[in-house]
């Protein structure tokens, strides 16, 4: 008799989509969205772009790895954040299990109604801890980054900054980007991009450079 050797890709592809199946059938309230999250686990927070959602978890694309059974919280919107466990992970891919079910029909119709009310959805601020440059016309000012998302940063030594200076920031690993100062206070200030960060570009930085954080437990 022939030994069997490794599984071929063809199979494990399919083992992937019954299981995915199976997954989707546990949850008859399948809803596809694709929208961008933030991810916090033990290695950190990251940026993630969640596929689809039901009333009992989450898939979303992400760029670090992780392992199943891992502790996460998902931020999803406006400071809504839910926490659940990785229940399978695969290259670029995890489904998260929540903690406790949801109302996946109710949670976005209540994004929707925010949205109608004027309350504009804020892009996932991701916390960082790495030495900056930001430039004011012919000045260059040191400051530390404290978070950054696809719309904009928050830097230190916001003192050297008035309201609507035009500005350069200047992040290893990242190209310079123009934006505006949009506040200044507690020595803090916060830049608007003229133009957002492309998703893949920061996600792949912010893996590179992630920002410690208190450990996680495991389930």
């Amino acid at each position: 008799m022939e030994h069997m050797g490794t599984a071929s890709p063809a199979l494990v592809s399919l083992v992937d989509r019954m299981t995915e199946t199976t997954e989707r059938r546990n949850d008859k309230r399948h809803m596809t969205v694709l929208r961008v999250g933030k991810l916090t686990g033990r290695r950190g927070e990251e940026l993630c772009l969640i596929r689809n959602i039901s009333d009992g978890g989450l898939m979303a694309h992400v760029y670090a790895e992780h392992q199943p059974a891992s502790c996460v919280t998902m931020e999803i919107r406006n400071g809504h954040v839910l926490s659940g466990t990785v229940a399978w992970a695969r290259p670029n891919r995890i489904g998260v299990a929540f903690d406790e079910r949801i109302d996946v029909l109710a949670f976005l119709a209540n994004e929707q109604e925010e949205m109608i009310g004027g309350m504009i959805p804020r892009a996932p601020r991701i916390s960082a801890r790495t030495g900056v440059v930001v430039r004011r016309g012919a000045h260059y000012v040191h400051a530390r980054l404290e978070d950054i998302s696809l719309g904009g940063a928050k830097v230190t030594e916001g003192e050297a900054f008035d309201a609507d200076d035009d500005v350069v920031l200047m992040v290893q690993g990242l190209p310079p980007r123009a934006g505006t100062i949009r506040w200044r206070r507690e020595g803090r200030a916060g830049i608007g991009f003229n133009e957002t960060v492309p998703f893949e570009e920061l996600a792949q930085w912010v893996v590179r450079h992630p920002a410690p954080v208190a450990p996680m437990g495991t389930s």
